[in-house]
């Protein structure tokens, strides 16, 4: 897995929330990597080629760094 990318997200939801619940903590943090997928896939926007789910999944799981 990408720990920079990872590590990164989590700084930022750290400096976000300074003093924060835990739950509210997770949830940001959540929702920095749902904005990270989406920023993935938007890149691909313009292209001329129909949606494909697989390619989809595997541009995400390339950017974090997942093996299969």
């Amino acid at each position: 897995m990408n720990q920079q990318l990872i590590g990164d997200l989590f700084a930022e939801a750290t400096r976000r929330m300074t003093g924060s619940s835990s739950r509210e903590f997770s949830d940001l943090f959540a929702e920095l990597i749902v904005r990270e997928c989406a920023e993935v896939l938007l890149k691909w926007k313009g292209e001329p080629f129909p949606f494909d789910e697989d390619l989809a999944a595997n541009l995400i799981k390339e950017h974090f760094g997942v093996k299969e």
